[in-house]
């Protein structure tokens, strides 16, 4: 019967895992803005003392130095570089099963679009008429670029809630070749997304606009070397 009920409870956590992944496909729509105004000017990107691990634990000796970017909902950014990658962390809302899309142009009329969350996926957008679903994402696409996932906690009770089937993890760090832009200065905008879209969607920065591409983060990756 033990053994019976250890089955039951794996397959009924799998079951979770794929219900939630599968919820990403279906929260539409642009995130919610806030009065705070988004900066303007570009920011230099500083060069950190040590890559940070990709684990998804962001812990502040790794990130010491790096550009800071606070949404003011326990949630934030971290920009650094070291050798020939930008590092981002993006920070979860406290108390929130999240996952995050990053978006980022270097100026040309392609948006780069990073997402990590059970999976990573990567797609390229032009124009303004995509949306969440299109163009699909492809999941197999990691070149160039990694970052960290939320993975399932195979002891957790199955009450638990998502939050509590999850391995511990503070958010989301992405490691990207700086090869990747043709230019030194890029745009980025992050949303952070709640899994069961029970929160509103927090942007980063503040009030940015996802076709507004003038309200997004400016970064200049000329000194980050």
């Amino acid at each position: 019967m033990n053994s019976q009920m250890q089955t039951g409870s794996t397959q009924q956590r799998a079951r979770i895992a794929t219900a939630f992944a599968l919820k990403i496909f279906l929260l539409a729509g642009c995130a919610s803005s806030s009065a705070m105004e988004p900066p303007a000017a570009l920011a230099k990107v500083p060069v950190l003392r040590t890559e940070p691990i990709i684990d998804g634990q962001i812990t502040p000796d790794e990130w010491k130095g790096a550009l800071h970017l606070d949404a003011g909902d326990g949630t934030g950014l971290l920009v650094g570089s070291a050798g020939n990658k930008l590092f981002l962390a993006v920070r979860r809302r406290p108390g929130s099963a999240d996952y995050v899309d990053l978006f980022v142009t270097d100026g040309s009329e392609i948006v780069r679009n990073y997402h990590a969350s059970f999976r990573l996926g990567y797609r390229l957008l032009a124009g303004d008429s995509w949306t969440d679903r299109e163009p699909p994402t492809n999941w197999a696409e990691q070149l160039g670029w990694t970052a960290n996932v939320v993975r399932m906690n195979g002891a957790a009770p199955s009450s638990a809630g998502l939050l509590g089937s999850v391995l511990p993890y503070d958010g989301f760090e992405f490691a990207i070749d700086r090869d990747t832009f043709a230019s030194p200065d890029i745009s980025m905008r992050i949303e952070v997304r709640n899994f069961e879209g029970e929160l509103t969607d927090t942007v980063l920065p503040v009030g940015a606009e996802r076709f507004g591409l003038e309200s997004w983060l400016k970064l200049e990756l000329n000194n980050a070397k």
